[in-house]
This record gives C-alpha cells, sequence and structure tokens, in this order.
C-alpha cells in the first residue's frame, strides 16, 4: 500500500471517528415561512452563540421571547433542544442571567417600571425564585395557623344615635374637659 493511500485512508478514519455537527435529526416550523427547517447540532450550537450575544449585546432584550420571536422559533422548540444541547441550555441560563441583571438594574434606576419588574423577576433570578417560594411558604403558613398570640381591638362609632345627640355629648365633654 503506498503511503498516499494509507494517509488518505487514516484521513478518513479520523473523519469517522468524529460525531458529525451537521447530522440532521429533527425538523422545526420556521414561524416567518411557515416551512418546515432541519434542524443539526451545527444549527443548535450557532443558536446558542447568537442568543449570548443577543442578550448581551442588545440593551433592548429585557424578555427572552424576544429572541425567539426574532429567529422565528417556537419557545417549545426552544426548550426541546435546550434538554437534548447542554450549550444551548448553558447559553439560555447565561441570557436569563443577563437579562434579569438588566430588569433589575433598569428598576432600580427607575428606566422601568419596578411593579411589573418585581412580578418577573422569579423567572430571570433564582434568588428571586427562591424568594417567592419563601412568601408563599410564609402566607400558606399565616393561613393555616393565625397566630393566637396576637389580639385586635375593634373601635366602632354608634351609629345607633343620631348626629346632634353626638354632637350635644361632645360638646358636654369638651366643656366638662375645660372647667
Amino acid at each position: 500500500m503506498s503511503a498516499r493511500r494509507r494517509n488518505a485512508k487514516s484521513i478518513n478514519d479520523n473523519t469517522e471517528n468524529k460525531k458529525s455537527t451537521n447530522k440532521e435529526y429533527e425538523t422545526y416550523r420556521n414561524l416567518f415561512t411557515l416551512r418546515q427547517k432541519p434542524v443539526s447540532l451545527a444549527f443548535i450550537e450557532k443558536l446558542a452563540l447568537e442568543l449570548i450575544m443577543w442578550s448581551r449585546d442588545n440593551e433592548d432584550a429585557l424578555k427572552i421571547t424576544q429572541f425567539y420571536r426574532l429567529k422565528g422559533i417556537n419557545s417549545n422548540d426552544m426548550k426541546r433542544w435546550e434538554g437534548r444541547s447542554d450549550k444551548l441550555r448553558s447559553a439560555h441560563e447565561f441570557a436569563l442571567m443577563v437579562i434579569g441583571d438588566r430588569r433589575e438594574i433598569g428598576a432600580l434606576k427607575n428606566k422601568l417600571n419596578a411593579g411589573i419588574v418585581m412580578k418577573t423577576m422569579s423567572l430571570y433570578d433564582q434568588n428571586w425564585w427562591d424568594l417567592e417560594l419563601k412568601r408563599t411558604e410564609l402566607k400558606i403558613k399565616a393561613k393555616e395557623k393565625p397566630d393566637s398570640n396576637v389580639s385586635y381591638n375593634i373601635i366602632m362609632e354608634d351609629f345607633s344615635k343620631d348626629q346632634s345627640e353626638k354632637d350635644q355629648e361632645a360638646r358636654k365633654r369638651f366643656y366638662a374637659g375645660c372647667e
């Protein structure tokens, strides 16, 4: 066997042992064209990089679904691909962190409506998620077992008397205090 044939064979052997990143393993419906498009591992990895750059560089990136809409991809497809690709899952987590930081800082600087941001921050930040869980647990405990050490004094006005009688009694108390 000639050296040239041996080198060619070893090159082919090396390429066969590597996993192809262009192998199609499913299709998805592009929401702009409404046509099925092939999905390969290379496509998903490219999408992961685009997601990272988009979230990092785009100051108007305030919701992760904006990226899905920009790419014409259904959020269910993205979730399915995240289950299959560690790179896409990591990119998604990074994008959520970046967007969450941008939203929280925007609310702190009064650039964004703090009420809206606060309600949805648990979707972008694990610390906010933990805080929401703690609040929910406390609310449930408060409903289940009211604190027996708390007493309430309820003072109500006597509505059985008409207004003129109340005014006369108030005057008497006032003048009685002046003597």
